[in-house]
C-alpha cells in the first residue's frame, strides 16, 4: 500500500508541513497495529509512506485506513491511499526489490529497489489508474497507540537542514555519492541533523496540538485537555527520568537519548536515496556543486529543500530501546525537495 497527502504543496503554504508528517507515521503506526504479529517494511517519505502488507486482514485494514483518512480531513488535509497488489505491478514489467537495513542494534529499516514502488507511486497520483485501487470507504477503526509528537522542532547546529532525493543511475553511483557527501559534510557523526543536547520536549498546546489531535480526534473537548495534560506529565516525568539517568526494570532511563539518536530514521532508500542531514551554507553550496555536476552528466537527478530546523515524529513500541524517530526537514521537508525534483523532470530535455 501507498499513501501521500494530495494538494501536498498547497497545504505545506498553509505552514501544515508538521500535520503532513504527522499523518504519514500515523498511518505507519496504525497500520503496524493491525498486524502485530508480522514485521511490516516500511518507508516514510515526509508526505506519505509506503508499507508491505501480507494478503488477508482485507476488511480490518480498510476500517484502519479509513481511519487515518478521516483523521487527516480533521487536519484539513487530504490523504490518498491506494492498496495495489504486488501481482500489478510485476504484470505491469515492475520489480520490487526488499531489504533489510541494521540502522541500530535496535532498528532494521526496510529499503525498495527495483523501480516498481515508484511506478506504484504513478498509479497512486494518476486520476484514471488509481480508481480500482484507492481505498473504499468502510467503518473507521484504527489503534494510533505508539504515535507520539511530543520534541520540540530542531535547529541546525550547522546552520542549514538539508533534505536530498537523489535518484541515481547505479547501484555504484549511490556508493559514490554517499561518499563524495561524507567528504563534504566529515561524515555520518557530522551530518547527522540530530544531537541529543538538542533534544527538548514541547510544552504548549499549540506545539502539542498535532499528536492531540490525532489520538483524540473523536474524543470530547474535556478528554481531549485530559490528554494535553497527560502528554505535559508525561514530558515532566520523562525529563526528570532522563537528567538523572533513572534505570527501572524497564527502561533505562540514562540511555534513552542515546537510543534516539541511533533509532534517527533520517537516510533511507525507496527506489532512491532520500537524506535529511545537516550541514553548513559552505557545505551546502559544495554538496549542490557536486550534485549538478553528476546530474549535467546524466548520472544523477535529485532535489532538495534548505531549511533551519529539523522535524520529529516518533513511533513507539517501547521506552527501552524499541523507538524510531522519523525526521524531515521543517517547512516542507522531502514534500518539497520533490516537488524540486518533479520540475526537473517536467523541464528536462528528451535524451536521444
Amino acid at each position: 500500500m501507498i499513501s501521500d497527502v494530495k494538494g501536498s504543496t498547497e497545504a505545506l503554504l498553509r505552514g501544515k508541513y508538521k500535520d503532513i508528517n504527522a499523518i504519514a507515521v500515523a498511518m505507519i503506526v496504525a497500520v503496524r497495529n493491525c498486524f502485530t504479529d508480522t514485521a511490516l517494511p516500511f518507508v516514510f517519505g515526509g508526505d506519505g509512506a509506503t508499507i508491505c502488507v501480507p494478503p488477508g486482514n482485507e476488511e480490518q485494514l480498510r476500517q484502519c485506513l479509513t481511519s487515518c483518512q478521516q483523521r487527516a480531513i480533521g487536519l484539513h488535509l487530504e490523504l490518498r491511499i491506494a492498496l495495489i497488489p504486488a501481482t500489478t505491478l510485476y504484470a505491469a514489467g515492475q520489480t520490487i526489490g526488499v531489504s533489510k537495513l541494521k540502522v541500530s542494534p535496535h532498528y532494521q529499516q526496510a529499503c525498495f529497489s527495483g523501480g516498481g514502488i515508484r511506478y506504484a507511486e504513478k498509479i497512486l497520483k494518476d486520476p484514471v489508474l488509481n480508481q480500482a485501487f484507492l481505498i473504499e470507504n468502510a467503518q473507521p477503526n484504527a489503534d494510533y497507540s505508539g504515535f507520539e509528537c511530543r520534541w520540540s522542532n530542531v535547529t541546525s547546529r550547522h546552520g542549514e537542514t538539508l533534505s536530498l532525493i537523489i535518484e541515481a543511475s547505479s547501484p555504484q553511483q549511490y556508493e559514490q555519492v554517499l561518499q563524495h557527501l561524507q567528504q563534504i559534510t566529515g561524515g555520518r557523526e557530522h551530518y547527522h541533523p540530530i544531537a541529543s543536547e538538542q533534544l527538548s520536549f514541547a510544552w504548549s498546546p499549540a506545539r502539542l496540538a498535532t499528536e492531540i489531535n490525532i489520538r483524540t480526534e473523536t474524543k470530547s473537548l474535556v478528554s481531549r485537555f485530559r490528554y494535553y495534560l497527560h502528554l505535559v506529565f508525561m514530558n515532566l516525568i520523562g525529563g526528570w527520568l532522563m537528567s538523572r539517568k533513572i534505570k527501572t526494570d524497564a527502561t533505562d532511563w540514562g540511555a534513552y537519548k542515546q537510543d534516539f539518536i541511533a533509532n534517527c530514521d533520517f537516510i533511507k532508500f525507496e527506489d532512491g536515496l532520500k537524506m535529511c542531514i545537516s550541514c553548513t551554507p559552505v557545505q551546502r553550496e559544495a554538496i549542490i556543486e557536486y550534485l549538478s555536476s553528476q546530474e549535467q552528466a546524466g548520472q544523477i537527478t535529485f532535489g532538495i529543500h534548505v531549511a533551519s530546523a529539523a522535524l520529529i515524529t516518533c513511533m513507539i513500541t517501547a521506552y527501552q530501546s524499541e523507538h524510531i524517530h522519523f525526521i524531515d526537514g521543517a517547512d516542507g521537508g522531502y514534500s518539497l525537495a520533490a516537488l524540486n525534483l518533479k520540475n526537473k523532470r517536467t523541464t528536462r530535455p528528451a535524451r536521444r
